[in-house]
């Protein structure tokens, strides 16, 4: 709530991902992860009644994303999940360069937690790891089948990220990747190639939204979009 450096006091909360779950719906069914437990919920859509439950390793902060019957979600254990909308494993993926736990919010995570959501197109999956620059913050395209890294930040020529703290749902154009930076402002990839383009203006935060070409990002310091 404060920022010394530049002598502001009172300020908004940012990230704000555990006020309530982050539910999605599909096939009669209801889906959303848990940062108390660390588990991914299926819900009958009529009854609400718990279909199945799968633990991650972690607390699962965002939405997962349904699509072609699979669910995709991250985990602050590092890794991105492809599960079965019945429950069953398909495959995980650490985006982190290690399996390296730390105390982080009263709980043992990855240093490079999974806090952007997924998104996925042609077959490729988009999603980041990693909330502190110190450590290196990596974006990624995963294939969608198999959770094969196509592309890292970090490797490959391409720097790990040492200025965005990877948090809030991702956005994506027909070219471009947009990773909303906690904080910081939303930073701009290509989607074929993990290039980092630009930094957006504005005042940085987890809720972003995207119509047509016009981004909005917030809340800001002030509570602003």
């Amino acid at each position: 709530k404060r920022d010394p450096y530049n002598k502001r006091v009172g300020l908004h909360n940012r990230q704000t991902f555990d006020h309530a779950y982050h539910a999605i719906a599909g096939g009669g069914a209801v889906f959303y992860g848990s940062s108390a437990d660390d588990q991914l919920y299926c819900l009958d859509a009529k009854t609400g009644r718990v279909r199945w439950t799968f633990f991650s390793e972690g607390p699962i902060r965002l939405a997962p994303t349904l699509h072609n019957r699979r669910l995709f979600f991250g985990s602050d254990d590092g890794h991105v999940y492809c599960v079965t909308t019945s429950g069953k494993l398909i495959w995980k993926t650490r985006l982190g360069p290690r399996d390296y736990r730390i105390a982080g919010n009263g709980r043992i995570i990855s240093a490079w937690p999974v806090r952007s959501g997924v998104l996925i197109d042609k077959g490729t999956a988009y999603a980041a790891g990693g909330m502190f620059p110190s450590e290196g913050v990596h974006i990624c395209a995963l294939e969608e089948d198999t959770g094969k890294i196509l592309w890292r930040t970090g490797q490959g020529g391409l720097p790990a990220q040492e200025d965005l703290p990877a948090q809030g749902y991702l956005l994506m154009s027909d070219k471009n990747l947009y990773v909303a930076a906690g904080r910081a402002n939303p930073v701009v990839y290509d989607r074929a190639t993990g290039k980092r383009l630009r930094t957006l203006s504005g005042g940085g935060g987890t809720d972003v939204t995207m119509a047509n070409d016009s981004v909005v990002v917030g809340p800001g310091k002030t509570g602003q979009l």
